[in-house]
């Protein structure tokens, strides 16, 4: 008990914003993961490097559900991401919950129950992929730059919510990707 309470920072290359940076600082699931890389890794720099070259991304159920996973692989392959790291893994509501956290302070309840009902009606898949392109780009922007928006009709042949499948309404996205190294 007599060691010294370390300060969370949340420095900028690991957010761009600074309200998110503020309320990351203090969030206790972000500062448990900057303790644990900070002790995996040893320095700041060793962890900016890492978190610089990894992008996670989720197939939702209704990737699955189309098959679109191998069309998605396809393309972050071609855009110089390889698979490093997968596992299954089926939401439930608090789950959802803690991915979005940030977010479902805007969505519409109905919005949320759709989530509910969506998530867990079957399994997704994380893939953690490593950038092998040398960018100052973060791995997760260049990855969420892909992605596409949310609205259907807004998507273009090369977002990867697009090339994952058709989609008649906005709730299926298909995809989760963290926007940039401190969402992951």
């Amino acid at each position: 008990m007599d060691q010294p309470e370390r300060l969370c920072v949340v420095p900028e290359w690991l957010s761009r914003e600074g309200r998110k940076r503020g309320t990351y600082a203090v969030d206790p699931y972000y500062r448990d993961a900057w303790d644990d890389l900070a002790d995996l890794l040893g320095t700041e720099r060793a962890v900016a490097d890492q978190l610089h070259r990894v992008a996670p991304m989720v197939l939702k159920p209704d990737a699955v559900a189309v098959r679109g996973g191998a069309r998605l692989l396809t393309a972050v392959r071609a855009a110089g991401f390889v698979p490093v790291a997968w596992r299954k893994l089926r939401f439930d509501r608090h789950i959802s919950r803690e991915l979005w956290r940030y977010q479902l302070n805007v969505a519409t309840r109905e919005r949320i129950e759709l989530m509910d009902m969506i998530m867990p009606i079957g399994e997704s898949l994380y893939i953690l992929l490593r950038d092998t392109t040398e960018s100052e780009i973060p791995a997760t922007a260049r990855l969420s730059d892909m992605k596409g928006p949310t609205r259907p009709e807004d998507r273009e042949a090369y977002h990867l919510r697009r090339i994952a499948g058709a989609a008649q309404a906005s709730a299926l996205t298909y995809i989760h990707v963290a926007d940039e190294p401190a969402d992951i």
